[in-house]
């Protein structure tokens, strides 16, 4: 009986997280909350997924998951990541994009996903400078 609450509560709080269109405004309005998660799907339909709160970052990637204090630095980094493929987004036409190449942000109530054009390579040095593990299931 517990579990079969435990997942009528889950169903319910994922039905009822709001997907907004990708705007700046509801991007920073999910990074307030200092709660929130990053979906990285690579063109080849790898993914990747950052977690916040707080100070802290949880990677998961398809082999293992780091969890570490988060630097201000670090907060740049993915900041500026994120921009610039948002911003790259906005000026693409949808036959520019790749239709594999997504990037989600969302907590528990909101959700904002773009497509972008393939950005494995500038994700690969993302994590060479935060210093988190990338190892491709695909070969190049």
């Amino acid at each position: 009986m517990k579990k079969l609450l435990l997942l009528l509560s889950l169903i319910l709080a994922a039905s009822c997280q709001q997907e907004l269109a990708p705007s700046v405004e509801h991007i920073n309005s999910i990074f307030a909350t200092q709660d929130f998660q990053i979906k990285f799907t690579v063109e080849n339909g790898e993914e990747y997924r950052m977690g916040f709160l707080n100070n802290d970052i949880a990677y998961f990637s398809p082999q293992e998951t780091v969890r570490r204090e988060l630097s201000y630095d670090d907060v740049r980094l993915i900041n500026t990541f994120v921009g610039d493929r948002f911003r790259e987004s906005d000026t693409q036409t949808e036959t520019e994009k790749s239709l594999n190449s997504t990037i989600e942000i969302y907590n528990d109530s909101k959700k904002v996903v773009f497509k972008t054009q393939n950005y494995r390579e500038e994700f690969e040095e993302l994590l060479l400078k935060l210093k988190l593990p990338y190892v491709s299931t695909t070969k190049k």
